[in-house]
């Protein structure tokens, strides 16, 4: 494998080499702190890593030493105070340099918060508010977040708030922060909390699928609207009845009615229920 230097690898690759150096209970301890999504993507940087030259492993934990550090010279007296310190300590270039990834790790891209968020509830939040803060709002968000509450609003609304987004300029500082501090304020209960989606189209057609019923997949319109494509047919399911008569019945099949055992019968209530 060939040699690989510090100005071709990533932060990821980093990360990982840094993990490794650490050994693995150190490292344990540092997933502690990590995200799930986090984890996996440095466990499969750590998988994938084959070879670490000597010199290659020490750069990287200089590196880590040095943000470390002025980290510590920021909290204690800020920018320019850690500036002067590493200037003594690693000379003016190295300092520049430090100082520099650190400073654009620490910024935060306004309404961060919110593209944690899921699309649904974020909209039941902006719904009501002003076109204009609508814009705000979603120019800050994924194109596909976006879009799905875009695609939710009223037409009027869709037109309006899209208008806004395309001639928008720039925006004051102070009326970013105050709209994320009133937003965040009413997603507080929301941003933390883990949600799981259940029903839905989709659950259907799984329930459907395991009863042997094939070829179900939901339509999406143009509109954001679904199709599914099965039929509503309650009446001609109440017909399926469970042949459990001990003392005989009549030949009521002849009229259209169909016996069958409980396990069926189930399935077709199941299957009323799920369809109507």
């Amino acid at each position: 494998m060939a040699r690989v230097t510090e100005e071709r690898i990533n932060g990821l690759q980093k990360a990982a080499i840094l993990l490794i150096a650490l050994g693995p209970e150190k490292s344990a301890s540092v997933f502690k702190h990590l995200k799930e999504d986090e984890i996996e993507e440095l466990t499969l940087e750590i998988a994938n890593t084959r070879s670490i030259t000597p010199q290659l492993k020490e750069d990287v934990i200089n590196e880590f030493y040095q943000i470390c550090l002025a980290q510590q010279y920021i909290a204690e007296g800020g920018i320019s105070y850690a500036k002067e310190l590493l200037e003594k300590s690693f000379g003016s270039d190295k300092a520049r340099d430090v100082i520099g990834k650190l400073t654009s790790s620490l910024q935060v891209k306004p309404f961060e918060f919110v593209r944690k968020t899921d699309a649904s509830q974020l909209l039941s939040f902006i719904q009501d508010e002003h076109p204009q803060t609508i814009a705000l709002i979603l120019s800050y968000l994924t194109p596909n977040q976006a879009s799905m509450i875009i695609s939710a609003l009223p037409p009027d609304r869709q037109a309006d708030v899209a208008k806004r987004i395309a001639i928008m300029d720039r925006t004051s500082p102070d009326v970013i922060k105050e709209v994320e501090r009133v937003l965040e304020s009413k997603l507080a209960s929301l941003v933390n909390q883990d949600y799981t989606i259940i029903g839905g189209v989709d659950s259907v057609v799984e329930i459907l699928k395991n009863d042997g019923v094939e070829e179900l997949d939901p339509v999406i319109t143009s509109k954001n609207t679904y199709v599914a494509p099965f039929v509503n047919a309650e009446e001609c399911e109440y017909l399926v009845i469970e042949d459990a008569f001990p003392n005989g019945r009549p030949e009521l099949e002849k009229g259209g009615l169909m016996f069958t055992e409980r396990e069926t019968v189930d399935k077709v209530e199941k299957m009323k229920v799920c369809t109507c």
